[in-house]
Formats: structure tokens, C-alpha cells, sequence
């Protein structure tokens, strides 16, 4: 984290008012539509579909229909996430696809790499665990999901010294891969 800074972090699953709580900033995933805020964009987000091993024991499948086949996860803040990879992979899909929702994305992990079904879940999240083979691509193409990630801050608070510090700070953080926490 940043050097000179004292972070207090919180994590709320559904928007709050800047007025309500206590918070100087928040990392958000969405659209740029914030009101009353500043933004800074932080990274978009690639997902891939994982899922352990053992479900998938003669490989990986050969189209991306092949997932629906298998239990689908996915995150709460996400709920179309499955509809919107399927549609990028040019893949029919019900409409109302049956998933198993999670959280947070430490429990969705988990679950992927304990077979509980196919996880969708962002390239940065699942590197180590790729790496190590406790999770394997359950089709190999990643998708660029609708949405971001931005710092965000109320316009009264743009000038404030600490969070003008922290802004440059993640922004040069944010420019390479390695720079960004995990």
C-alpha cells in the first residue's frame, strides 16, 4: 500500500452515499456514473472461466458452450456476468441461467478450487492458482467485461492533500500489472 498513508478499509456490496458514511474514497467495479464524485480509472477487467481439475479430467472443453454443462458460480456484484461472456463468445445461453452466487470473491475461489462448479472470475484473481494447477481454464478465451475499476472520491474532498498523495500513488501503481496489489 502506499508508504505515508494509513488505509481503513470497508467493503459494502451495495452503493452507498459519500454523505452516509465515513470514507474519504472507495474502490469501485461499474460504470463511471458515480454523482457528485471524481474518478480515477484504476484497470478494466478480463475474466476466464476456471474450475478445478477434476471436473474437467480429459481436458479442457473444445467449445465455449461446454461450461454450461458443469455447475456455474458467480460473484453477487455481477449477475450477468455468465449472460455477457456467453454473448462475447457468440454462444446461445438461457436466459436465466442456473448459478450459485457468492459474495466475495475469496468464497467463489475457494469453490472453483474445490469443484463446486465453474467460477468466473478475473485474470488477476486466479494467476497463483493457475500457475499451481489447483484451477484450470474451463475454456481458454478471456473477456473483457463491461464496467471497471475506478477510485472514486467526493468533488469536496479533490483537493485534500492525503488523497491527492494516495491518487498519484495508485495511478502510477495501476500502470504496470506488477504494481497492483493481489
Amino acid at each position: 500500500m502506499h508508504p505515508e498513508i494509513t488505509i481503513n478499509m470497508s467493503t459494502r456490496l451495495r452503493p452507498f452515499s459519500f454523505t452516509s458514511e465515513p470514507f474519504d474514497a472507495a474502490l469501485h467495479f461499474g460504470e463511471p456514473d458515480w454523482p457528485g464524485t471524481d474518478r480515477l480509472l484504476v484497470r478494466v477487467e478480463s475474466v476466464l472461466p476456471v474450475c478445478a481439475p477434476s471436473l474437467l479430467p480429459k481436458g479442457a472443453p473444445l467449445s465455449p458452450r461446454d461450461p454450461l454443462k458443469l455447475p456455474l458460480l458467480r460473484i453477487h456484484t455481477r449477475p450477468h456476468a455468465w449472460q455477457e461472456w456467453f454473448s462475447h463468445m457468440g454462444t446461445s445461453h438461457p436466459d436465466a441461467l442456473h448459478v450459485t452466487i457468492y459474495d466475495q470473491y475469496t468464497t467463489i475461489n475457494q469453490a472453483a478450487v474445490h469443484g463446486l462448479g465453474v467460477a468466473l472470475l478475473p485474470n488477476y484473481l486466479i494467476e497463483q492458482d493457475l500457475a499451481t494447477g489447483k484451477l484450470i481454464a474451463a475454456f481458454p478465451d478471456e473477456v473483457e467485461m463491461t464496467g471497471a475499476y475506478y477510485l472514486v472520491w467526493p468533488k469536496t474532498k479533490s483537493d485534500d492533500p492525503s488523497l491527492r498523495s494516495f491518487r498519484h500513488w495508485l495511478s502510477t501503481q495501476a500502470q504496470t500489472e506488477e504494481g497492483l496489489p493481489r
